[in-house]
């Protein structure tokens, strides 16, 4: 069981987040808290446990996105309910994932010429 082999390796000295299945609410061993690493979702709230946001998901490979590039305000929107949760683990899916294209920080050598982050 990974929830029981992490939560004792931690020995109470830092915290266990582990990604969340189903049935996970049953689990004998609880980490400090679960997440749902789900980029092609632009909110993924775990209530009492993690809060995260995506800013869209288009693998290399895919002809179609599963989720189209968000606009900036939208995006923004999404991180101030990310925050406003007041959730302990608040996560980025992800922050700097060029392949999956949901990176968020600037890349001046792929730029799109757009205020909003459109790389591609």
């Amino acid at each position: 069981d990974v929830a029981k082999r992490w939560s004792l390796a931690s020995n109470n000295t830092w915290y266990v987040v582990l990604k969340l299945f189903s049935g996970f609410k049953s689990c004998e061993y609880q980490p400090d808290h679960w997440h749902q690493y789900g980029p092609s979702s632009a909110v993924s709230h775990v209530k009492g446990h993690s809060f995260a946001v995506s800013p869209g998901f288009k693998l290399a490979n895919m002809k179609e996105a599963k989720l189209p590039r968000l606009s900036e305000s939208t995006f923004r929107a999404n991180v101030q309910k990310m925050v406003n949760s007041g959730e302990n683990w608040q996560l980025v899916t992800t922050f700097n994932e060029w392949g999956e294209g949901t990176a968020v920080e600037a890349a001046y050598d792929w730029g799109s010429g757009t205020d909003s982050g459109e790389y591609g």
